[in-house]
């Protein structure tokens, strides 16, 4: 094999594995979307539970459901494409979320702890792709300062 040959089959080679990374990054950020927009969507829901309930948790989805209601100015999921369900009262997304979201029924929210009573439907903790979307962490913000994320 001459060295021009060499030379190119290389150059092939490492263009050929930086597609290849390339295409598996942008994949595996594809398939993390809808459990992104799952966690900043129930951080949202369960900020504007805590708030309108005296910090009290949830105890139940029904609880959850019940809370949000058409046209609510406090929630405002990520995850509702064509804004339909928000007319609705959210139960689309509700139903969506139990399929993305494990939480904790018996967690006591206490100020100042970082607790994370949600997970993934797996139970792993979120990959989170945008900034502050992390639902345990903005449950924590509310609990500790009473701050909602910037962004609702």
């Amino acid at each position: 094999m001459t060295t021009k040959r060499k030379i190119i089959t290389y150059v092939v080679g490492v263009v050929a594995i930086i597609a290849g990374l390339l295409v598996w990054s942008f994949v595996s950020t594809w398939r993390k979307i809808p459990e992104a927009y799952a966690a900043w969507d129930i951080g949202t829901i369960l900020v504007c539970y805590l708030e309108r309930n005296d910090d009290r948790w949830p105890r139940s989805w029904d609880d959850i459901a019940a809370s949000i209601k058409p046209d609510d100015k406090c929630v405002v999921c990520r995850g509702v494409a064509d804004g339909n369900d928000r007319n609705r009262g959210y139960p689309n997304t509700v139903e969506k979320l139990k399929k993305l979201v494990r939480i904790d029924w018996d967690y006591v929210p206490t100020p100042g702890v970082m607790a994370y009573p949600v997970t993934t439907s797996s139970g792993g903790k979120f990959t989170v792709v945008w900034g502050n979307s992390e639902p345990n962490w903005m449950v924590h913000k509310w609990l500790t300062d009473h701050k909602k994320d910037p962004n609702f």
